[in-house]
């Protein structure tokens, strides 16, 4: 749970925890910047890519080992050529390399090269265990940090409910899961149907994820192509990476939970959480994150106190 308190001196100490209880802190110059940087630390735990700064920046070297240990459901024949391309490919080439540091320029860069010297095939196979290790689902996951959507939203999402120049999302559909069928509808109430505007570097992810993956109606697809079952998505995908990150019992719906904390954290007021939230009511909102908001008040002086300076003290 993050905590900021105001030191003696003026300055403001922010404090998180860490995934193994550790205790994290910073201290800033304003409310705001402090505020900030929790916000920031704490979405990176869920996310999973937290580091700690005592450790240095993870290699993907690192976190293949890992990832290729929660391999479960896969023919032998299937790890062997993972292996093969692993060991031959892509741990010589990105090994290296922090995992934050990889992005599409140079991956596109490298694909080049390897369609210069080996067969089609190999290069999209090869390109395609890249992903699967760099995890295809970043863009989903981002969305639901910090965008607050459900599961079921994020597998109903649809390409032309998306504006990326605006950062602009519709919710109009869901996708329920029902005995393993999957069943379209609409959002349960009307305030679920809503439109929300993304931050600058989700919509940012969210851009590479389309190009990357284009070609169907939806905007998270099964590997495969066509609808992705949040089941099988939750326990190919999901589960491996929570283990690996050390975030068990970390749930798909806990995303939404953190969303809405982020946006607290932002300054954003009780109507404004709702409405992003679809949330039936302000009272909702209330009953269920009032706790995140006992800052509030003394947020709201620290504000007043800011307009008072601007315009001059002693009343000008």
């Amino acid at each position: 749970m993050a905590n900021i308190q105001r030191r003696p001196d003026g300055r403001w100490r922010a404090r998180y925890r860490t995934r193994d209880g550790k205790e994290r802190a910073r201290h800033f110059a304003r409310r705001a910047d402090a505020e900030r940087w929790v916000a920031q630390q704490e979405a990176a735990l869920v996310r999973g890519d937290w580091i700690d700064p005592a450790l240095g920046r993870r290699k993907l070297e690192s976190w293949v080992v890992e990832w290729r240990a929660n391999l479960v459901d896969v023919r032998p024949s299937t790890l062997a050529r993972t292996d093969s391309v692993l060991r031959t490919h892509i741990v010589p080439r990105f090994g290296h390399r922090p995992l934050a540091a990889i992005d599409h320029v140079e991956i596109s860069a490298w694909v080049a090269e390897l369609s210069q010297v080996r067969a089609a095939a190999t290069v999209r196979r090869t390109y395609q265990v890249l992903h699967q290790v760099l995890d295809r689902y970043r863009a989903m996951v981002l969305v639901g940090a910090w965008g607050g959507l459900r599961i079921g939203e994020l597998c109903g999402l649809k390409r032309h409910r998306v504006s990326v120049d605006r950062r602009r999302l519709e919710i109009a559909e869901i996708v329920v899961d029902v005995g393993g069928t999957h069943h379209w509808g609409q959002p349960k109430t009307k305030a679920g149907r809503r439109r929300i505007t993304l931050a600058r570097f989700v919509a940012s992810e969210l851009q590479v994820h389309l190009d990357r993956w284009a070609g169907s109606e939806l905007v998270f697809t099964a590997p495969e192509g066509g609808l992705l079952s949040r089941n099988h998505w939750r326990a190919r995908y999901w589960q491996p990476a929570v283990n690996a990150a050390n975030l068990a019992p970390l749930r798909p719906h806990d995303l939404r939970h953190t969303a809405v904390a982020l946006w607290i954290a932002s300054g954003a007021n009780p109507l404004e959480i709702s409405r992003r939230a679809g949330h039936s009511s302000v009272a909702f909102t209330l009953d269920r994150y009032g706790h995140l908001f006992e800052n509030a008040d003394e947020a709201v002086a620290d504000r007043l106190d800011d307009l008072y300076g601007s315009n001059g003290e002693g009343g000008g």
